[in-house]
């Protein structure tokens, strides 16, 4: 048990990691369509 929640805790930390790369990307290409 200890492990899956473990495993869902890094999943879900890597997931928020990811989405705010993802933000900043789409953030720079808006200001480089400009």
């Amino acid at each position: 048990d200890r492990l899956a929640e473990r495993r869902i805790g890094t999943l879900g930390a890597s997931r928020e990691a990811e989405m705010i790369l993802l933000e900043q990307y789409i953030f720079l290409l808006s200001l480089a369509g400009r």
